[in-house]
Order: C-alpha cells, then sequence, then structure tokens
C-alpha cells in the first residue's frame, strides 16, 4: 500500500513539472510579444509558480513515510525537487534518515556524485553524517573503495568534482588516502590543467600529509615550465610550496629557480617565481638574482617581469649582490627610458631604496648629472621621493 501511495506520488510530480513547464513557455511566448516588461511580469510569475510547486511536491512527498520511498531513493536523488526533498529530510531528521539514504545509495555513489542533482546530496549526506560523527571509517572507506578505478574521471567531471572534494577532506585513515593517490598518481599534470581537477589537487595539497602530496610534488618538478606558466596550474604551484615541507619547498624551488628567466616573463608564471622569492630561501633568492644580471635593462620595462626584479631586489639577502644589481640598472645606457616606463619607474625607485654600503655615494653622483632631465620625466615625483626615504635631498 505504502509502495503504491509513493508511486501515485511520483507519477503526480511528473505530472505537475510538465503541465507546469509548458505553461511557463506560452507565458514567456506571449510575454515577449507584449514587450520586455510583460516578457519580466511573466518570469517572475513562473518563478514563483516553480518555488510554489516545489513545495507542493516536498509536501506530498513527506506526507508518504519514508520508509516506503526507500526503494526510490536513488531516482529521487537525481530529481530537483526529490534531491530537495532528501536534503531537507536530512537537516530536520538527522541520523536515521541520514544512515538510510547512506545505505540505499552507497552501490550508486559514483553515479550520483557526477549527476547534476545528486552530487549535492552526496555533499550533504557525507557532511551531515560527519557533524554527528555517524560516518565512520568504514563507511568512508566503502566510497573510496567503489571509486577505485573512476577517480580522475570523477576529478574531471563538473559535478563529482565537488563530492570527491569533500570525501578528500573527511579522510582520515592512511591507507583511504593512499588509496585516492594511487588511483590519481600520473594524472596530476592533466587535472591540474582542466577547470574541475586543479580543485581536486588543491584539495589533496590541503588535506593530506606531506607523504602522500609527494606525487603531487614530483609530477609537477618534471613539468614545472608548463605548470607554474598555466592559469590554473600556477595557483596550485603556489599552493604546493605552501603546503610542502622544507625538502619538498626546496625540491620545488630548485626548479622554479632554474627556469626562473622563462616563467618571470610570463604572465602566471612570474606570479609562482615571486612566491618563491617570498619564501625567503636565501639560497635560492641568489640563484634568481644571479640569473638576472646582464639582462636588467630589458626586464625592468617588461610587464611581468618587472615585479620580479622588483621582488629579488627586495628579498635578496646578498647585499652585495643587490648592489651589483642596482648599479647595472643605474649605469644602463638606456636609464632615462626606464625611469619614464610605467613599469621600469618602479624597478629604479626600489633599487633606490635597497641600495646600501658605499654603494649608495656612487648611485648619488651618477644621479646627479641626471636629476633636471629625470624631474621632466612623468614619473619624476616617485623617483624623487626615493631618493629623498632613501638617501637624503641631493639636489
Amino acid at each position: 500500500m505504502n509502495n503504491a501511495n509513493s508511486n501515485v506520488v511520483n507519477h503526480t510530480a511528473v505530472s505537475t513539472v510538465t503541465s507546469n513547464t509548458n505553461h511557463s513557455n506560452s507565458g514567456n511566448t506571449r510575454g515577449s510579444n507584449n514587450g520586455n516588461r510583460n516578457h519580466s511580469n511573466n518570469r517572475k510569475n513562473n518563478n514563483n509558480a516553480s518555488r510554489k510547486h516545489e513545495k507542493e511536491i516536498i509536501s506530498k512527498l513527506s506526507s508518504v513515510p519514508f520508509e516506503s520511498l526507500k526503494s526510490q531513493i536513488i531516482d529521487l536523488s537525481t530529481d530537483q525537487f526529490g534531491c530537495r526533498f532528501l536534503q531537507k529530510k536530512l537537516e530536520d531528521e538527522g541520523q536515521a534518515i541520514g544512515l538510510i539514504i547512506f545505505e540505499e545509495t552507497k552501490d550508486k555513489i559514483i553515479d550520483l556524485m557526477m549527476d547534476p542533482f545528486g552530487n549535492y546530496l552526496v555533499q550533504k549526506l557525507l557532511t551531515h553524517l560527519n557533524l554527528l560523527t555517524h560516518l565512520n571509517d568504514k563507511q568512508l572507506g566503502a566510497i573510496v573503495d567503489k571509486c577505485i578505478g573512476r577517480f580522475p574521471a570523477i576529478a574531471l567531471n563538473q559535478h563529482g568534482t565537488r563530492a570527491l572534494q569533500e570525501i578528500i577532506q573527511l579522510v582520515k585513515v592512511d591507507s583511504q588516502a593512499k588509496i585516492i593517490v594511487e588511483n590519481l598518481r600520473g594524472t596530476v599534470v592533466s587535472l591540474i590543467r582542466d577547470l574541475n581537477g586543479n580543485h581536486v589537487i588543491a584539495k589533496i595539497l590541503a588535506c593530506f600529509n606531506h607523504e602522500n602530496i609527494q606525487f603531487i610534488i614530483d609530477e609537477i618538478s618534471v613539468e614545472t615550465v608548463s605548470i607554474a606558466s598555466h592559469k590554473h596550474g600556477c595557483c596550485v604551484f603556489q599552493k604546493s610550496m605552501d603546503n610542502a615541507n622544507d625538502t619538498q619547498l626546496f625540491q620545488l624551488g630548485s626548479k622554479i629557480a632554474e627556469h626562473s628567466m622563462i616563467l618571470m616573463k610570463n604572465q602566471f608564471g612570474n606570479y609562482v617565481v615571486q612566491h618563491l622569492i617570498e619564501k625567503d630561501l636565501p639560497v635560492l633568492n641568489n640563484i634568481i638574482a644571479e640569473k638576472l644580471a646582464g639582462s636588467l635593462p630589458d626586464l625592468s620595462i617588461q610587464k611581468y617581469a618587472s615585479n620580479v626584479v622588483e621582488k629579488c631586489l627586495k628579498y635578496c639577502s646578498n647585499l652585495e649582490l643587490v648592489n651589483k644589481l642596482v648599479i647595472e640598472i643605474i649605469l644602463c645606457s638606456n636609464l632615462m627610458d626606464i625611469i619614464k616606463d610605467s613599469y621600469g619607474n618602479y624597478v629604479v625607485q626600489t633599487a633606490l631604496e635597497v641600495v646600501n654600503g658605499d654603494c649608495k655615494n656612487k648611485v648619488i653622483e651618477i644621479l646627479k648629472p641626471k636629476l633636471p632631465y629625470i624631474r621632466a620625466t612623468p614619473y619624476s615625483k616617485k623617483i624623487e621621493q626615493s631618493i629623498d626615504r632613501s638617501m637624503g635631498t641631493i639636489y
């Protein structure tokens, strides 16, 4: 009897949805014929009707004993209103309903994770049971086991990626984490380049221990330039550095420093180089600074590289090397072009602020004859203020 009632409810719901959809379409047609105002009013009315319809569906489903809906939980999970009904039941009734839904959905968990509606139920279910401490390691392990062989596909799916990130966040047992790691090993580069997959890699970096993120460190170290110069990859690379231990950070940093001249000129890669410099590892910062020598006039007027030049001047711990770089800038034949440049003027300002020791006097002597010309440039005030702050008034 209960199953019969349930089928009647679902049949009525489908019929009502179809009826409302047809009515909405005819309303939109009339609205377009009568102008934008009527179209807007019809759209508002249709939205109100949709919300009212949703309440009616959920009310009808709520009137049926939940036990009689058990066999239809999968179908409800992949239906817009059915999914919302199940989520509301989770919120209202908690543990008992959660465990029933879990048992009924665990065998179809992959399909639900990649479903436009089902993925929201999976996320809600896992979070809710976890908060109630009713999601134990065995249950989560059952879900992880179900996903073996499918993790890359789930990560790339626009719906699956969200549910998978929730699983990663909840995993606490090392053996379960290692299953995920082994299933994603060899796919890191392709996932990072993907709109959905990169979030899964970022979540692993944030949630797993250093041992279990090593596979990511290894794979992006091999593809440093292609990953660091990618719009998603540059963000993941920075998160890798943030979550790495000292050994892993040096592994990544060495590769970045090695390719820094390429990366600093890239619209995304320059951020990775700057992020490494901010980690303040003297050995690596000195390597990058040494690579700048001989190319500073050109790098100083480039949109992306100029940021790296500034950062390097500020963070390099080798004061002698810093002075050498400053002198290269000040003595270059196109100094006035750099001062006039919208990017280069900032490099000159930074150079004047970081120059130290006896080198200051040398810079003063070089700049004195050029001051009248400097004052005629668009950024003269900023340059003069930098001179005042670093060396006192010299004119």
